[in-house]
């Protein structure tokens, strides 16, 4: 995963939680929504995003958000029933559909995920520097504070090693750099395991 697809659905869960609360009606929600489930990476014949699809296509004939500045008082007056029904349906075919991505996008999803990292990170599933460069990254997806106790010896090792070729996927690098980097690498990967290991078991009882 990328910044685009996490920003993407970031944005589709801000949209989502407007249309809930009544900030956005659910027509306008709608059409915005569609535009980012492919930067989401979402499938867009999933069961979550043909609802959207369907109610954007079906809608988009109407004067919806700033585009009503530009019609007539009179023609707005008469469309505004079919308006209003239009509404309500788009409401009742999308409203749980809304909540399924705030669930599967939101801020208590990325923090599972952060979960599952740290997880795989005692597991040895995953290097504790490829760990922490991944948990950096989704720190500020998961609606947390920037200087939250559990992740500052997490941010120190991933900026402490930007570059470094990890313990795992190391196919892309040349084999001289491995080589070369070698001690340097077990150097690492160990200073990290002592400095993280008890927030990783910190980070799996608050999110898993």
């Amino acid at each position: 995963m990328n910044s685009v697809t996490y920003e993407a659905r970031k944005r589709l869960v801000e949209i989502a939680q407007s249309m809930l609360q009544g900030a956005l009606p659910f027509i306008e929600g709608a059409q915005m929504i569609d535009g980012y489930f492919a930067a989401a990476g979402v499938d867009r014949f999933d069961e979550d995003s043909v609802p959207f699809m369907v109610v954007a296509s079906e809608t988009d004939r109407f004067p919806i958000g700033r585009v009503r500045q530009y019609w007539e008082p009179k023609a707005l007056e008469q469309l505004q029933p079919e308006i209003d029904a239009a509404e309500k349906w788009a409401r009742e075919a999308t409203a749980s559909h809304c909540q399924r991505l705030v669930d599967t996008f939101g801020p208590t999803a990325v923090r599972q995920e952060i979960g599952q990292v740290a997880h795989a990170m005692l597991a040895g599933k995953v290097s504790f520097i490829k760990g922490a460069h991944q948990v950096a990254f989704l720190q500020p997806y998961a609606d947390l504070p920037e200087f939250d106790v559990d992740f500052i010896e997490l941010n120190r090792i991933h900026l402490a090693y930007p570059s470094l070729p990890p313990t795992d996927g190391r196919e892309n690098w040349a084999p001289e750099v491995l080589q070369k980097k070698y001690p340097e690498i077990r150097r690492a990967e160990a200073e990290a395991r002592q400095a993280l290991a008890s927030d990783c078991q910190k980070l799996i009882d608050r999110f898993l």
